[in-house]
């Protein structure tokens, strides 16, 4: 008996080594997704080891980095906040909430968190540099500047701090000291490149031309993959003439980030000047596409559109401008000019008229700066095509739809389909457990192929019970004949119809009473949810996409498509939530709507 214990002991002991080995490997796997870059792939891996030991603070610290990169910056430090949890003595961990609060602006609470990390690790140079550009960005530059003094006397070969209190003088407007300031920077690092391009800059608005086309070279020699210190440069040889090169450093600042909406906007200024017209109004065009709400390119091109004879494409962009500025003359008389050249005589008087009556208004003190629209333009479709086709980098970079950055990868945003009983589409990416269902597993087991719940868009094909001599749960019939009534009822709802009252209570009905035979079919709340999101009962969806997420807390397409309510909803901070959770459990499309719609 003692003997058989034994054994059973040092089996238990065996088990809970490989356990403890395999979340090991796990963790390790995810930390080399996360280095290279594979985001989405890693969070799936940081999901199993917080399954199996949520005590762990390392895959809630490694998440949360990947959560950075993909900027759900608010899942970040959640991630951190359950990291800290554990264990409150981890200033990397500090320094990352910290890190991610300033991209969602919360300056104070950022400089906290980075104080707090400076505690446990005192040395720490990057943590000095983060407090300083907080309080830059709130314009506290008297603290700032004290703060950079101090890191000067701690660290006085750093060179970095000698380009953040730069930062802070160029601010309070002492570009003299902030020059000199630069030198001491490049004395202590001589292969500084932002050293040289920002006192290049300097010398270039005192147009000091040849040294601050000098220092420039330098920066570009010591690093040629910054796509700003070559438009800058453009800049310089455009005051000395040398247009050649200007435009040299322009198309090569494109070659290196094709979504450079300013190398592209000032391309599009240097072509417009030597009369290459067309091309300008494409370089406006793209230009646009990455930043839409760039008024002057829309000005620049309306005028470039009038010169060419598109009356109509100008006179839409001289519309865009006057509904952000109604009170801009310019605008008026540009679209006056166009309608003219359209031959509609009327408009044109009327956009004379206005402009004439804005100006006076002004000069007599009558008017005050009106406000135009408010909230910034949503790229169009033809927008984001544009976006897409610049993205030629990350394409080659990465073959597979789930790598790097996803929230960069534009979708259409519909809600997801419904789940039906099928052959799933094994090229569907997918990150999610299978529930399981025990009447599926009677049907799976009378079968020679494998029946799951997959989303309809992901079904292989679709299988019908009263064909195949099976023994069938009642629960399952009901579910499949709900399921066949929403396909119905999509087919309404592609064509612009809303579905008929009596197909959406007809298919609601089938879903409730396969749940009430088997509720551990959860896919069954989803889908009710479904019909009444499909019914624009928003209210009703929302309240049985949560009763699916109270059974099932790991169900995401719930959260992506309760998301997609709340955004049309205007409750950005809930869709937020749903969002990053969504990403989180494995649906990288959330990551994209995340960035678009509620970042």
């Amino acid at each position: 008996m003692k003997r058989l214990i034994q054994i059973v002991v040092f089996a238990c002991l065996s088990i809970a080594v490989r356990a403890q080995i395999n979340t090991e490997r796990l963790l390790d796997i995810g930390r080399n997704a996360l280095y290279f870059e594979d985001y989405v792939v890693s969070i799936g891996y940081f999901n199993q080891v917080i399954e199996a030991k949520p005590y762990l603070t390392d895959p809630y610290y490694f998440r949360a980095i990947a959560k950075l990169y993909l900027e759900d910056f608010r899942g970040c430090i959640a991630d951190c906040n359950s990291a800290l949890d554990i264990n409150p003595f981890l200033p990397k961990v500090y320094y990352l909430r910290g890190y991610a609060k300033r991209y969602i602006r919360e300056w104070d609470s950022s400089t906290d968190d980075m104080r707090k990390a400076l505690e446990f690790d005192p040395d720490n140079k990057e943590v000095n540099s983060v407090i300083i550009e907080n309080l830059v960005q709130q314009k506290r530059y008297d603290e700032a500047y004290q703060e950079s003094m101090n890191a000067i006397k701690r660290f006085p070969h750093h060179a970095d701090t000698y380009l953040l209190l730069t930062q802070v003088l160029i601010s309070q407007g002492d570009t003299v000291r902030a020059e000199s300031v630069l030198d001491s920077a490049i004395f202590y690092n001589k292969y500084s490149d932002l050293a040289y391009a920002m006192r290049g800059m300097l010398r270039y608005e005192k147009k000091e031309y040849a040294s601050a086309l000098e220092d420039l070279n330098t920066a570009v020699k010591n690093n040629g993959f910054r796509s700003d210190y070559l438009i800058n440069r453009s800049i310089i040889k455009m005051e000395t003439n040398d247009l050649r090169g200007a435009l040299s450093d322009l198309d090569q600042a494109i070659k290196l980030d094709n979504t450079n909406s300013t190398a592209y906007f000032n391309r599009a200024l240097f072509k417009a000047y030597i009369g290459d017209d067309n091309n300008a109004i494409d370089d406006y065009t793209v230009c646009l596409a990455l930043d839409p709400n760039n008024y002057t390119a829309y000005l620049q091109r309306a005028f470039l559109h009038t010169k060419v004879g598109e009356y109509k494409e100008a006179i839409a962009d001289f519309s865009t401008v006057i509904a952000k500025y109604p009170d801009f003359i310019v605008a008026y008389y540009g679209r006056g000019d166009a309608k003219k050249k359209m031959h509609d005589r009327l408009g044109a008087e009327k956009d004379y008229y206005d402009a004439g009556v804005i100006e006076r208004d002004i000069k007599s003190g009558k008017r005050g700066v009106r406000k135009g629209v408010e909230g910034e333009i949503e790229p169009s479709k033809e927008a984001r095509a544009i976006v897409q086709s610049l993205d030629k980098r990350a394409t080659e970079k990465y073959k597979s739809e789930i790598r790097g950055q996803v929230q960069y990868k534009d979708i259409d945003i519909e809600p997801l389909s419904n789940f039906v009983v099928a052959i799933a589409d094994s090229s569907a990416k997918t990150f999610r457990k299978q529930l399981y269902n025990k009447n599926l597993e009677i049907v799976n087991a009378q079968l020679d192929f494998k029946l799951s719940f997959c989303l309809a868009d992901n079904a292989k094909s679709l299988i019908d019970f009263g064909g195949l001599d099976i023994v069938c749960s009642e629960a399952l019939c009901f579910y499949n004949r709900g399921n066949e009534r929403i396909k119905i009822i999509r087919e309404h709802t592609y064509k612009g119809e809303k579905p008929s009252l009596s197909a959406c209570v007809s298919a609601i009905n089938d879903l409730n009473m396969a749940y009430q035979l088997d509720n551990t079919i959860v896919y069954a709340l989803y889908n009710i949810g479904y019909v009444y999101m499909l019914d624009k009962e928003f209210d009703e969806a929302i309240k049985y996409y949560s009763a699916a997420i109270e059974q099932y807390d790991r169900f995401a397409e719930a959260y992506y498509n309760r998301a997609l309510i709340y955004i049309s909803q205007g409750k950005k901070e809930e869709a937020r939530r749903d969002l990053s959770k969504a990403g989180e459990l494995g649906l990288y499309g959330a990551y994209n709507v995340m960035r678009r719609y509620v970042k």
